[in-house]
C-alpha cells in the first residue's frame, strides 16, 4: 500500500483482531494486502495461490467474515494513480445504497468523472438491468 499511515493502521487492526502481519511476503502468508495487480509481488502471490485483497475487503470482514466477492475487494488492474478512464463521464442507473456508492468509488479510481444524472456529455452509462 502506498499510504504508509493507512498501512500502519491496518496492521494494528489486523493484530487487534487476532491476525498476524508479516512485513515480508513468505510461505506463511495467507493473504496479500495490495492496491494494484501491477507488481511482481502480486504475480508471485497469485502463482502461490494466495488471496490478494484490498482494505475494502478487510473493512467488510470486520463486520462479517465473508470471502472477497465484490469488485472493490480485489486489487485494481492498473496502478493506483493511473487514470485509464480519464476521458469518460459515467452515470449509473438502477443501483442503490452501497452498490451505487461502490460504483461511484470505482469510477473515481479509474479516473473518470461521475455524473449523478444523464446528459449529452455522458460517454458511459452503467445499468443494473
Amino acid at each position: 500500500m502506498s499510504d504508509k499511515q493507512l498501512l500502519a493502521t491496518w496492521k494494528r487492526i489486523i493484530q487487534t483482531h487476532g491476525g498476524a502481519v508479516d512485513p515480508m511476503f513468505s510461505s506463511r502468508c495467507t493473504h496479500l494486502l495490495c492496491e494494484s495487480q501491477v507488481s511482481g509481488l502480486f504475480t508471485q502471490a497469485i502463482k502461490e495461490r494466495k488471496r490478494c485483497i484490498t482494505a475494502h475487503w478487510l473493512n467488510m470482514v470486520l463486520k462479517k467474515l465473508v470471502p472477497p466477492h465484490r469488485a472493490l475487494h480485489f486489487p485494481l488492474a492498473f496502478l493506483l494513480g493511473d487514470k485509464p478512464c480519464s476521458q469518460h463521464i459515467i452515470s449509473v442507473t438502477g443501483f442503490v445504497n452501497s452498490d451505487r456508492d461502490d460504483l461511484k468509488l470505482m469510477v473515481y479510481l479509474a479516473g473518470a468523472k461521475y455524473m449523478g444524472y444523464l446528459c449529452r456529455s455522458n460517454t458511459i452509462l452503467i445499468c443494473r438491468e
